[in-house]
């Protein structure tokens, strides 16, 4: 999956860090492998087939992935695409110590848009394509998950996770607007009958690199392209619900 050059070393740092803990601390009785790579899904694994998704949790939201093919089946490049090209013809004209205001101003409209779009764009046949690729992605993994606030790692096994729980009873996935605000994410409850489950998942409807590729202000990347995020709100919610193993005092300075 795609991530802005920042995250995706920070990630990475996480994922190896992560791969040492797990084998120092034997938890699956043998050396735990660094993977990841944009055709994995786990991000480490070992030579008895245990397969490990690993996240770094600081008290906010975590990322589960990243999805430009459904960006781009909903229409959101098709979106976001004349606003690229008109800042491309409008950063030629601007000074380039004025190049990362004007960014950022360009990058609030398209945010204003794309928040305006959304009625549009959150059909039921989107929540059942988010929450089944979720489900496919995921399938058959451990989460690890590194607290930097608690200092705490935290496993669990991903069929614990509410959306697959809730999915098994036969509950549907919805998107709703939780605050009624014009924002660029809306959350997915899942719901059968009346009873409806907030399950702590975020979609968020943006760009991978923004319009920085486009400006001197110096970026590793040369473009930028829609993507569909999906993030999990909530964590110590999730980790309250699934069978875990914690593990306590953890000297989490190496990936903070």
């Amino acid at each position: 999956m795609p991530y802005q050059q920042g995250q995706h070393q920070k990630g990475i740092k996480n994922e190896i860090w992560t791969c040492q803990f797990l084998t120092e601390v034997n938890h699956y009785g043998c050396k735990v492998t660094h993977q990841g790579g944009t055709k994995k899904v786990e991000d480490g694994d070992t030579e008895n087939g245990d397969r490990v998704s690993m996240k770094k949790w600081k008290g906010a939201t975590h990322d589960w992935y990243n999805s430009s093919p459904l960006a781009r089946e909903i229409g959101l490049n098709d979106l976001i695409k004349p606003f690229i090209e008109q800042f491309k013809k409008d950063i030629k004209n601007v000074p380039v110590d004025e190049h990362e205001t004007f960014r950022h101003q360009e990058e609030d409209k398209l945010k204003e848009a794309i928040a305006e779009s959304l009625d549009k764009f959150c059909t039921q046949e989107l929540a059942d394509a988010v929450l089944s690729n979720f489900i496919n992605h995921s399938k058959g993994l451990d989460v690890s998950i590194t607290d930097i606030k608690n200092e705490k790692v935290h496993v669990y096994k991903f069929e614990e996770h509410p959306a697959v729980v809730y999915a098994k009873k036969g509950y549907k996935p919805v998107i709703i607007s939780k605050s009624g605000k014009k924002k660029c994410s809306r959350n997915i409850f899942m719901v059968k009958g009346d009873d409806k489950v907030d399950i702590g998942l975020r979609i968020r409807f943006t760009n991978n690199n923004g319009f920085k590729p486009y400006t001197q202000e110096g970026s590793p990347n040369k473009s930028t392209i829609g993507v569909i995020k999906l993030q999990q709100d909530g964590v110590d919610k999730i980790l309250e619900q699934v069978e875990k193993v914690c593990y306590n005092d953890v000297d989490v300075s190496g990936v903070k």
